[in-house]
């Protein structure tokens, strides 16, 4: 990565993704909400490896970036995923099949201690709540909008957001079925289910994307997500009176295949919020993160 301008008279923060498979690391203006690098970087992340493994991961990520600065920032925002501690730092990811071997660790105290950062100079935001907060603080959406995001992927995040204040909602955990609703809006529920119906195995929701329109049991899969995926969030939604549904992660990347159908079915119902894609991704959380050293306030769009 080249070293960048670092303009002395603008508060930069080094903001980091944390993603089931990956760490995305940039730099964020403050006073532009926006990313310095016009490429963030980012690097794959065995999140099945040891504590150690993930940790040096993690941390040659951060170097890198913070050594591509002239003047190297002295804050660091991440945005984790749950169970964890925002305030202490501490990991309670477990049952989850990702980041395991973190848990209980003081992630915070690792990264202070090695990266030489005050511990006030190092926060944690929720990876759902700073998704939807990055993509509002860049204008996606009117922040008078009641706005629910959906971050949908190796997990499922959701945060709510209305006039520049924005939440983690932690709906993955709400009870669905048989189980919870993480068990069943993820890419594991779409691997588990084709080997349900069809006795073979598919790496992921990028591969069903593909067989889709030409393999009926993808079709189906498909449908039954959306089907799904309407009935646990309609009560949410007009409980909430929300005006604006935001989706993003990977399994988003596939919404021909189910956000039509979801409009249709929730329009069924008298419930018609604006269904939006994210703009930012992955950079909207890297934003979003950054903006705690902002008050929590998103910058007002024109």
């Amino acid at each position: 990565m080249q070293t960048i301008p670092n303009p002395l008279n603008e508060e930069v923060v080094i903001a980091a993704d944390i993603g089931g498979s990956h760490i995305t690391v940039a730099p964020v203006n403050l006073s532009s909400a926006e990313i310095v690098h016009e490429k963030p970087f980012r690097t794959r992340v065995n999140s099945k490896a040891s504590k150690d493994e993930i940790l040096n991961t993690w941390l040659n990520a951060l170097e890198t970036v913070f050594c591509s600065l002239p003047q190297r920032p002295t804050k660091l925002a991440l945005a984790m995923p749950g169970p964890f501690d925002y305030e202490k730092g501490i990991a309670y990811i477990q049952g989850l099949d990702k980041y395991e071997s973190l848990y209980g660790a003081n992630i915070k105290d690792e990264l202070v201690t090695i990266l030489n950062i005050p511990s006030s100079h190092v926060l944690f935001r929720n990876d759902a709540e700073a998704f939807l907060h990055g993509e509002v603080a860049t204008g996606l959406v009117d922040i008078s909008e009641r706005v629910l995001g959906l971050t949908l992927g190796t997990g499922m995040g959701a945060a709510f957001s209305h006039e520049g204040k924005t939440a983690d909602l932690n709906l993955g955990s709400e009870p669905y079925q048989t189980s919870i609703a993480d068990d069943f809006f993820t890419t594991r529920w779409f691997i588990k289910r084709y080997n349900e119906l069809s006795g073979t195995t598919v790496d992921g929701v990028e591969t069903l994307t593909r067989m889709a329109g030409n393999n009926k049991i993808a079709d189906l899969i498909f449908e039954e997500y959306a089907y799904c995926l309407t009935s646990f969030l309609a009560p949410y939604i007009k409980r909430e009176k929300v005006d604006t549904l935001v989706f993003g992660g990977n399994i988003s990347k596939a919404h021909q295949l189910f956000l039509p159908q979801l409009s249709a079915m929730l329009a069924a119902q008298e419930i018609v919020p604006k269904v939006k894609l994210a703009l930012q991704g992955e950079q909207s959380a890297i934003i979003g993160a950054a903006f705690l050293f902002k008050d929590l306030e998103p910058v007002k769009h024109k």
